[in-house]
Formats: structure tokens, C-alpha cells, sequence
């Protein structure tokens, strides 16, 4: 698991995308940089949309991520950054 990787197994791209794409939630464990990666930060919320929480700010922002999110899992809607909370869209 992701959660038990040294630093330089979380910072891997693929591993971090493999890991991510069997269990979004193990987002929250890679490195920074991989948090703005939009290919690993999508599979993680399509697998579960709860993994946004763990996504850059930059990503949190981006509609088409949050999309994902919210069709994967509704719950997700309360890790959203507020400028979706009026956008019909979403």
C-alpha cells in the first residue's frame, strides 16, 4: 500500500497511479507534485470522488476534476471549493 511506501515510492508516477486507481483514497498518500498530476488526481476521484480532498488547490478548482468527483461519489461535494457551490453543473 501506498501508506507504507518510502518517499520515493510515493513521488513514483506510475506506482502512485496504479495505487490510486485500485483505491482513490490513497491520494492522500503520494507526494506533493502528484497532488497537481490531473491523470492520477482523475483516476483517484473516478475510483472515489472523496479523494479530491486530497488534490492541489488547482485541481480542486478545475470542473472537469470535480465532475468526476461528484459522479463517482455525491458525498464528495463537501470537499468542493465554494465557487461550485451555486454552479448547477455540479
Amino acid at each position: 500500500a501506498l501508506c507504507f511506501a518510502c518517499k520515493k515510492l510515493r513521488a513514483d508516477r506510475e506506482i502512485t497511479l496504479t495505487a490510486v486507481k485500485k483505491k482513490g483514497l490513497t491520494l492522500k498518500y503520494a507526494s506533493k507534485d502528484l497532488l497537481n498530476d490531473r491523470e492520477i488526481v482523475s483516476a483517484a476521484v473516478q475510483q472515489d470522488g472523496d479523494a479530491i480532498q486530497y488534490a492541489s488547490n488547482s485541481l480542486k478548482n478545475d470542473k472537469q476534476i470535480v465532475l468526476l468527483a461528484v459522479e463517482s461519489n455525491g458525498n464528495s461535494l463537501q470537499f468542493l471549493s465554494s465557487k461550485f457551490t451555486n454552479d448547477r453543473q455540479v
